[in-house]
């Protein structure tokens, strides 16, 4: 007779071809979404260290005025006066809002600044990172 159809062996080659490659790709794609979210959280370290700038800039009587000397302005600053959001976790839900969350400003000399940001959400963060070195590896777990 002649039957149309797959073999049970056909089947079951198909099943563990397609268990080797989801074994092979689904860890993968976890790092790649664990990499995006520290990314995410780079990212919003940097906006949060723009924001800065800019409430010196609104502000020049807050700024440090003497070699050395520094200033902190809070997240919840930045966000009262409107020159940032409120800072969503790329690792859960709520925000990164807070005291804890802060950026240090440090006067060089000759009208040049250094930025620190601290930036601490539940699960990562970083900690007082000068802002032209932010990156990944900079991260911190809590």
């Amino acid at each position: 007779m002649n039957y149309k159809g797959f073999t049970l062996i056909e089947v079951l080659a198909v099943f563990v071809i397609l268990g080797a490659i989801f074994i092979i790709a689904i860890p993968e794609v976890l790092h790649l979404i664990q990499n995006n979210k520290k990314e995410a959280l780079i990212d919003n370290a940097r906006i949060m260290a723009k924001s800065a700038e800019s409430y010196y800039t609104l502000y020049l009587g807050r700024r440090p005025q003497e070699v050395d000397g520094t200033s902190m302005v809070t997240l919840d600053q930045l966000f009262e006066e409107q020159l940032l959001e409120m800072i969503a976790d790329p690792f859960g839900s709520g925000d990164c809002s807070g005291t804890n969350s802060y950026v240090i400003i440090k006067y060089r000399g000759y009208r040049k600044y250094d930025y620190y940001v601290t930036l601490n959400c539940n699960d990562y963060g970083v900690i007082n990172v000068l802002s032209s070195e932010l990156s990944i590896d900079r991260l911190e777990k809590f």
